[in-house]
């Protein structure tokens, strides 16, 4: 009747090496939920340095601070190519959360995009190409979703970034 936490860490690691292979098979993606907000995390084990080599990793939303959550962010998108970044809100539960992670994860996202897009490092272009990726077009292609959502997720972006 209670749910089930694993804590044995090589049979963690098991079971998540099991699931790498198996996902392999079918060519689908996984993703790696950081363990943001879990009562018992030992954040040197969710540094996203330490899970390099398998570079997909879940969204940290919306359980940090606004500073945290920017600084995380601005990490992750140092590390992984944008083509590789698929949000998650953990709302799987509440839809509170996932409006929330939703929310907040759109306005860190487009903060750090427009300080990047001010530092040179990034166009316009290329700063709404990478938001439109991290927030749809990634899952569309890692999961081989068809693309059955219009938006205009273009503008609202760029009303966002203010440029």
């Amino acid at each position: 009747g209670k749910p089930i936490r694993i804590q044995n860490k090589s049979f963690i690691d098991y079971i998540f090496t099991c699931s790498l292979d198996i996902s392999l098979s079918f060519d689908m993606p996984i993703q790696i939920p950081t363990g943001f907000g879990d009562k018992d995390l030992d954040l040197r084990m969710s540094n996203p340095y330490s899970w390099f080599e398998v570079f997909h990793i879940a969204n940290m939303l919306p359980k940090l601070s606004v500073h945290g959550m920017t600084s995380s962010v601005k990490e992750l998108l140092e590390l992984a190519p944008t083509k590789k970044v698929v949000f998650s809100s953990d709302g799987y539960a509440f839809p509170e959360i996932f409006y929330l992670g939703a929310k907040r994860a759109r306005e860190v996202v487009a903060s750090v995009l427009r300080d990047a897009c001010g530092d040179g490092y990034l166009t316009v272009s290329e700063a709404v190409e990478a938001a439109q990726d991290i927030f749809k077009k990634n899952a569309i292609r890692h999961y081989k979703l068809p693309d059955l959502v219009g938006s205009s997720f273009s503008l609202l972006l760029l009303m966002t970034l203010k440029l």
